[in-house]
C-alpha cells in the first residue's frame, strides 16, 4: 500500500473516526443515541474537524453548523428537551463533515502526497 493511502487511511481513522467513538459506545450500551448527545457531539465534531480543514468554504460551514447545534444544545440542555430534529440535524452535519473532510484528506494525503503524521523528519 503506497505512503499516502496509509496516511489518508490512518486520517480517516484517527481524525475522523475516533472523534466519534462516544456515539459508538452509547449505541452499545443503550442501543440508541440520544438527541442531547448527537447534538452535543455534532456541536464538537464539526468545529474540530472544520479547523483543520484548508478550504475556506468547509471552515466557514463549520463555524456555521458549530453555532447553530450549539445553540440547540444549549436550549436542550436547559430545558431538559432536544428541538425537534436536532438529532437528526445533526447526524446529518456529523455526515456532511465527514464526506467533505474526507475528500480533502484524499486529495491532500494521496493525491499530493503530504504526510499525515511525521514519523520520519525528512517527509514532506
Amino acid at each position: 500500500m503506497s505512503k499516502g493511502w496509509q496516511n489518508f487511511l490512518l486520517c480517516v481513522f484517527l481524525h475522523l473516526s475516533i472523534p466519534l467513538l462516544p456515539l459508538l459506545i452509547e449505541f452499545w450500551a443503550t442501543a440508541s443515541v440520544s438527541d442531547k448527545t448527537l447534538t452535543l457531539a455534532g456541536t464538537v465534531y464539526t468545529i474540530a474537524v472544520g479547523i483543520s480543514s484548508r478550504n475556506r468554504a468547509l471552515f466557514g460551514l463549520a463555524i456555521l453548523l458549530s453555532i447553530t447545534l450549539a445553540v440547540a444544545f444549549g436550549f436542550a440542555a436547559s430545558v431538559n428537551e432536544p428541538l425537534p430534529a436536532s438529532g437528526y440535524v445533526s447526524g446529518i452535519a456529523i455526515l456532511v463533515m465527514f464526506a467533505f473532510h474526507a475528500i480533502e484528506r484524499y486529495n491532500r494525503h494521496v493525491a499530493e502526497g503530504r504526510s499525515f503524521l511525521r514519523f520520519d523528519e525528512n517527509e514532506d
